[in-house]
């Protein structure tokens, strides 16, 4: 009879502890969807934006609008401020969310391919990662080049754009006296290559000499 009321008991006792566990587990799982159906801000596209369009004229064609969270794309702009810079590599249709994976370096393609103007030659070079500013290079990138002869160094060019950078080499789309300079450099001297400042400042060459003044 004593051990029928113990059992009768923990059955008891296990039901209501089952049951205040599905109690919470629906509790949580309410509270997780009522948290994806707060509101959030994002950018949305109301007017059709052309590929190329820099983010810093974007202002007329976006607009501010709240979603439910649960509908917010991966990458969503709340602002333009990290597209200042960049431009949109597709045509964005109204309606559709501004997300950061539409936008790449100016002249960039879908792909992540960089539009070769006609008066611009394509050549690769491989180098180690120390002439080749480390792994900061990306399609889009402007360097400038620096070649060093005996014991004199010249800048051979500047803001010439990277086409594509990868395991030591690196491909450029500069005008042919700059590609011809680069070859010939590379042939006879030795090149370091520099991420170009926005607006590089003349210099003149430097040998030991002068640095050891």
């Amino acid at each position: 009879m004593q051990r029928r009321l113990i059992a009768a008991i923990l059955a008891v006792v296990l039901a209501g502890v089952g049951a205040l566990l599905l109690f919470n587990y629906v509790s949580n799982a309410d509270a997780r969807a009522m948290a994806n159906q707060e509101p959030v801000e994002v950018l949305v596209v109301t007017t059709t934006v052309p590929a190329d369009t820099l983010g810093s004229a974007l202002g007329p064609f976006v607009t501010t609008k709240q979603i439910p969270k649960v509908a917010l794309a991966p990458g969503a702009l709340t602002s333009l401020d990290t597209v200042q810079d960049l431009a949109t590599i597709v045509e964005l249709q109204p309606g559709e969310q501004l997300i950061q994976s539409r936008f790449g370096a100016p002249g960039t393609g879908a792909n992540g391919d960089i539009k070769i103007p006609e008066n611009m030659e394509v050549v690769t070079i491989s180098l180690e990662d120390q002439r080749l500013v480390g792994t900061r290079l990306i399609a889009g990138s402007r360097v400038s080049a620096y070649a060093t002869f005996d014991d004199a160094t010249k800048r051979i060019f500047s803001d010439v754009v990277v086409v594509s950078a990868k395991e030591g080499l690196v491909t450029l789309a500069a005008k042919p006296s700059d590609v011809e300079n680069l070859v010939l450099s590379m042939e006879l001297g030795k090149v370091w290559l520099a991420e170009s400042s926005v607006a590089p400042s003349s210099v003149a060459p430097i040998t030991i000499e002068k640095l050891m003044k």
